[in-house]
């Protein structure tokens, strides 16, 4: 299963692939570029194998682990075994999640730069367009 979160109007669909290739390569229960954050937050991506997923939801007693799925899955790496997605540079300072008014606003001023010249733009291509404009910059982070 991929877990991709509401607020993260930019996933690139080849870092999805990319964490579906190491989660089939590595064989664990719990994959994602979260735990050892180097990418932007609001790219966060994870994925489940579906017999983890089912054990830790049959014995989850903490209401913070029905709010979140993967909450007791990050939380117990000794029980579900994990592989970490890194990028070539650490980018965490970003966060490109939309939780405010001003961060929709960047959001929208991303897609209307990027989206009609290629809708399948990807992290690249936004942290092209933040580095290149300091207007953008200054609210990427």
């Amino acid at each position: 299963m991929v877990r991709i979160k509401g607020d993260a109007p930019f996933v690139d669909p080849g870092l999805v692939d990319e964490a579906v290739r190491l989660a089939l390569a590595s064989g664990a229960d719990y994959t994602s570029n979260r735990v050892k954050r180097t990418y932007p937050a609001g790219m966060e991506v994870e994925v489940i194998s579906v017999g983890a997923l089912r054990r830790s939801a049959a014995d989850a007693r903490d209401p913070e682990a029905r709010i979140s799925p993967t909450a007791a899955l990050r939380a117990q790496p000794d029980r579900f075994s994990h592989a970490h997605l890194l990028a070539r540079r650490d980018w965490s300072h970003l966060d490109w999640r939309v939780k405010t008014a001003a961060d929709l606003a960047f959001a929208r001023s991303i897609y209307d730069a990027l989206h009609p010249v290629d809708p399948g733009f990807c992290m690249n291509d936004v942290l092209d367009l933040v580095e290149s404009h300091q207007d953008l910059a200054r609210f990427a982070a």
